[in-house]
């Protein structure tokens, strides 16, 4: 079971704050809440130490912690999103899912309406829309000042933690030997690998290049082709808008280079970055099966 850490202790968690919560919430498949409910009881007593104290909510109570437990199915009911797409965190051991700032806003934006649990809750999901709301203005000033730079060699160990953290969290087709240390180690080393730096926290990363494999497939006859890949956002840092940015920022340094195009290939499940690319003009012209997975190539021709 992969839960999702909700309510205000995911909130915490994304927002790196103390809202002083009294509870756990977590969101699991509904068949254990169902078909497989008195196996589920067994375990939460039998291996987490956890005491049943009311069935009908799914609450546990763990020393004064109360554990409760819903359905994720509900969420795409409620407010349009699904399990798929809520980001994934490795916490020691521990494997769970937390919703972003804007899905926890759009969750308690709904909850407004809801009279009984606005009474309930004495208005503390009011409260919780104005502290997700500053937090996002501040994140948005703060990502419309980044810049994107050139990483040196001495950033190697940061990039390597990203990557991992990435692969760890997020769809990808990365794994433990792509990208390489070695790889990484070359891109540095050919001014290849832009990045985002949030203080000393390296949140991006962009590979940039006007070389290719000789056996890509691209169509579009350009004078001066570039290619970007290896691209990433911190899973903290998603859903903020960082991910656009990265792609407009990446377009601009290829045009001051004097690239006349971009050809790049991409996931065919990635559908966050497709979207992404439709958005700045690219369109999709043809296929690719590599590494074991089929990808979508996408082209677009700069002015």
């Amino acid at each position: 079971i992969v839960p999702i850490l909700y309510g205000s202790v995911g909130l915490e968690f994304i927002l790196q704050t103390n809202l002083n919560s009294d509870d756990i919430d977590l969101l699991i498949s509904k068949e254990y809440l169902t078909d497989k409910w008195t196996d589920f009881m067994k375990i939460m007593k039998e291996k987490l130490n956890l005491d049943m104290v009311d069935e009908h909510e799914h609450t546990f109570l763990n020393n004064e912690m109360k554990v409760a437990f819903a359905n994720y199915e509900e969420l795409d009911e409620y407010i349009g999103f699904g399990y798929k797409n809520v980001t994934t965190f490795f916490n020691e051991d521990i494997k769970f899912k937390v919703l972003n700032a804007k899905q926890y806003l759009k969750i308690y934006n709904k909850s407004k309406e809801d009279g009984y649990r606005a009474n309930k809750k004495n208005n503390a999901d009011l409260k919780k829309i104005e502290i997700i709301s500053s937090y996002l203005d501040k994140k948005k000033k703060e990502i419309e000042a980044l810049k994107l730079v050139k990483l040196e060699p001495s950033d190697f160990e940061s990039v390597i933690s990203l990557y991992k953290t990435v692969i760890a969290s997020t769809l990808t087709t990365w794994d433990d030997e792509y990208p390489s240390k070695e790889l990484i180690f070359s891109d540095l080393n050919n001014e290849c690998l832009y990045g985002y730096k949030d203080g000393n926290n390296l949140i991006g990363v962009v590979f940039i290049s006007s070389e290719f494999e000789s056996s890509s497939p691209f169509t579009f006859k350009l004078k001066s082709p570039f290619r970007f890949a290896r691209i990433c956002i911190h899973p903290l840092y998603q859903g903020m808008g960082l991910g656009t940015k990265l792609v407009s920022d990446t377009i601009e340094i290829i045009k001051k280079a004097g690239g006349d195009g971009i050809q790049i290939s991409v996931y065919e499940d990635n559908c966050a970055a497709i979207s992404t690319y439709k958005k700045f003009g690219f369109v999709q012209t043809g296929t690719d099966f590599k590494y074991g997975y089929n990808y979508i190539l996408f082209e677009v021709k700069l002015a």
